[in-house]
C-alpha cells in the first residue's frame, strides 16, 4: 500500500461489489472448482483490476467479509489493496423510485452502511443482533441470530423500517460516529427525490441521514452539488458509483469501466474526507484526475546516511506546505532538496557557513519522481526563491516585473528580448521558405493542370494492347515464286553494286598511282606540271 505519509492521492474504489458466497444472487460459480479456488479466482481478478479499495457487500451479513479480511493471504489478495464492509438492507417507511412508467424495482428501498475496517467483528455482529424486525405471531427477529427466517429463497421475508436501522446505529455506535456512513442509491432500487412524490419522509431521511449518493450520472452529481436551485437540502452530497457486481464476467470489466475516483488515503477516514469537499475529492469517470507529467512531481527524497540515516521524506502530487517552528530544518529540508535537482546558486547570500552545510548534507542524498527516476544533479530542474530573496523582490517594482516574467515565461527579460531577436530571424527565414514553397506549389499545379489533358497511364496501356492485337491479326497474302525472283533480284542489284563501289575506289587511286608510276625525272620541269594537271582532273 502506497505510504500515508505521501497523504492525498487519487486511487480507484469501488463501493458495492458482492463476493463469493453472497446471501442472495451468487454468481461466482466455477464448475468443478472448490469454494476456496474460487476465492482465490475472485481475489486474483481483484488484484488485476487496477482498484484500490473495495466495500465488501453482502445482505444483512458480515460473513463473507470477515472471510476475506481473515483470510486474505489464504486466497491471495493483494496487501496493496483496502476493504471495508458494505451492509445492505432494504427498508420499509421510504418511498422507492419511480420510472417513467410509475414503476419500481422493488417495492422497498435499498440502503448501504458503510463502515470503518476499524470496527470491530463483536460490534460488526452487535450491530445486526441490534437491526431487529417485526417476525410472525409478534415476534422479534435480528439479523444474527435469525437470518434464515428473515432472508430465504433469495429474498427478504421481513422488512426494518429505516427508523429501527438508525436506532440499531446509535445503540451501538452512539451519536455522531465517525465509524460509519449511509449510502443511498439514486436510481433503481433508491429512493423517490422528485417533488411531488407525497413522502416527506424521503426528503428527511435524506437531509438528516443520508451521507454519500450512489450514482455515476453526471446529472445527479450536479444536483447534489447544488449546480441549480431545484435542490432544496441544507447540504452537498459527494456522488460515487459503485460496480455491484455478482459474477466473474462483471467482475473482469472493472478494470476498463469507469469508476469512482477519490483523492484521499486508502482509509475510512481517507473515505469520510469526500463528505467534506464534495466537488473536489471525489468524481466517477475513466481517467484518473490527475493527469500532471509524473516525470516532473518529487515523491520523495532520501536523506543522506550522515545524519539522516537515509530517512525518507515524501511528498504530495498536489500542494505541500512545510510546517515547523523556527530553526526546525524547513529552510535546510528545501536547500537539499533543490541541490540534489541540480539548483546550483547560492541560497543565502553572504552566509558561506550554511551553503557549506548545505552542501555537505546534499552529498548522499537523493530526489524521486513520481515516475520512480531519480533526479539530476547536474541539470536544473528547480528554482529556490529563499525568502530573503522574495523580501528583496518585493521592494522593488522592476524585480517584481522580472520576477512575474521569470515565473510566466522561464525566462528573464533580457533572455526574452535576446530570444525575440534570433526567432525573429528565424521567422523571417521561414516566410522565405514559406514562399518558395508557395511558388513551387503553384509549379506544380500548373504541370498537374497539363497532365490531366493527356490520356491516363491505363488509357495509353489499353490502346498499345489494342493496336498489337490488330497487328496480330492482320493475314498477308503473297506469292512464292516471285518473292523469290525478287529476291534473286536484290542479290544481283547487291553484287552489280559491289562492282561499281570497287571500281569507283579503283578511280580514285588512279591519280595518285599514276603519280607514283611516272618516273622522278619526268616530273621534273614543265612536263610534271602537265603531269600534275592531268591528275587534278581525274581527282573526284
Amino acid at each position: 500500500m502506497e505510504s500515508s505519509e505521501i497523504g492525498s492521492v487519487w486511487h480507484k474504489w469501488d463501493m458495492h461489489i458482492h463476493t463469493p458466497e453472497t446471501r442472495i444472487n451468487n454468481q461466482y460459480k466455477k464448475p468443478g472448482k472448490t469454494v476456496d479456488e474460487i476465492w482465490q479466482d475472485y481475489c486474483s481478478q481483484l488484484n488485476n483490476s487496477q482498484i484500490n479499495a473495495f466495500g465488501i457487500t453482502d445482505y444483512g451479513s458480515f460473513e463473507n467479509y470477515i472471510n476475506l479480511k481473515e483470510n486474505r493471504y489464504k486466497y491471495k489478495l493483494s496487501k496493496d489493496i483496502y476493504i471495508f464492509p458494505n451492509l445492505e438492507l432494504r427498508v420499509s417507511g421510504l418511498t422507492p423510485n419511480m420510472d417513467k412508467k410509475g414503476k419500481s424495482n422493488h417495492s422497498k428501498v435499498n440502503i448501504h452502511i458503510l463502515l470503518s475496517d476499524k470496527v470491530s467483528d463483536h460490534n460488526l455482529h452487535k450491530l445486526l443482533e441490534k437491526i431487529q424486525v417485526n417476525g410472525p405471531n409478534g415476534t422479534k427477529l435480528d439479523f444474527k441470530n435469525d437470518y434464515d427466517k428473515i432472508v430465504s429463497k433469495k429474498k427478504f421475508n421481513y422488512i426494518p423500517s429505516y427508523k429501527e436501522v438508525m436506532d440499531a446505529l446509535k445503540q451501538v455506535f452512539g451519536n455522531n460516529s465517525d465509524d460509519y456512513l449511509i449510502m443511498l442509491p439514486n436510481k433503481g432500487d433508491g429512493i423517490a427525490t422528485d417533488v411531488g412524490t407525497g413522502d416527506q419522509d424521503d426528503f428527511t431521511f435524506i437531509n438528516d441521514y443520508v451521507d454519500i449518493i450512489q450514482s455515476s450520472s453526471t446529472s445527479d452529481r450536479e444536483f447534489y452539488l447544488k449546480k441549480h436551485n431545484k435542490n432544496s437540502f441544507n447540504r452537498l452530497f459527494p456522488c460515487v458509483k459503485g460496480s455491484d457486481t455478482h459474477d466473474f464476467e462483471n467482475l473482469s470489466k472493472l478494470r476498463n469501466e469507469e469508476c469512482t475516483w477519490i483523492k484521499s488515503t486508502l482509509s475510512f477516514d481517507g473515505l469520510r474526507s469526500i463528505l467534506f469537499e464534495p466537488e473536489d475529492r471525489v468524481i466517477v469517470q475513466n481517467e484518473n484526475p490527475d493527469n500532471k507529467i509524473s516525470s516532473k512531481q518529487v515523491k520523495v527524497i532520501q536523506m543522506p546516511e550522515k545524519s539522516f540515516k537515509k530517512q525518507k521524506i515524501f511528498f504530495s502530487k498536489g500542494l505541500v506546505s512545510i510546517i515547523g517552528s523556527r530553526s526546525s530544518g524547513k529552510s535546510l529540508l528545501l536547500s537539499i532538496l533543490a541541490r540534489t535537482m541540480g539548483y546550483d546558486k547560492k541560497i543565502k547570500e553572504n552566509n558561506e557557513e550554511y551553503q557549506s552545510m548545505v552542501n555537505d548534507y546534499s552529498r548522499g542524498a537523493i530526489t524521486y519522481y513520481y515516475d520512480n527516476q531519480e533526479a539530476n544533479t547536474n541539470t536544473k530542474s528547480v528554482d529556490l526563491i529563499y525568502q530573503n530573496q522574495l523580501q528583496s523582490i518585493a521592494m522593488s517594482q522592476e524585480k517584481i516585473n522580472k520576477f512575474v516574467n521569470n515565473i510566466l515565461t522561464g525566462q528573464n527579460i533580457e533572455e526574452k528580448t535576446e530570444l525575440d531577436k534570433k526567432l525573429k530571424i528565424k521567422r523571417n527565414s521561414l516566410n522565405i521558405v514559406f514562399g518558395d514553397l508557395k511558388n513551387k506549389k503553384r509549379q506544380l499545379n500548373e504541370i498537374k493542370s497539363k497532365v490531366i489533358k493527356f490520356q491516363n497511364e491505363e488509357k495509353i496501356k489499353e490502346n498499345m494492347e489494342e493496336l498489337e492485337r490488330k497487328i496480330s491479326s492482320l493475314e498477308v497474302k503473297y506469292d512464292k515464286n516471285k518473292v523469290a525472283d525478287l529476291n534473286g533480284k536484290i542479290i544481283g542489284l547487291g553484287e552489280r553494286k559491289q562492282v561499281l563501289i570497287d571500281t569507283n575506289d579503283l578511280l580514285i587511286q588512279l591519280p595518285q598511282k599514276l603519280i607514283n608510276d611516272v618516273p622522278d625525272e619526268l616530273l621534273s620541269n614543265q612536263f610534271s606540271t602537265t603531269i600534275k594537271n592531268l591528275v587534278e582532273k581525274f581527282r573526284p
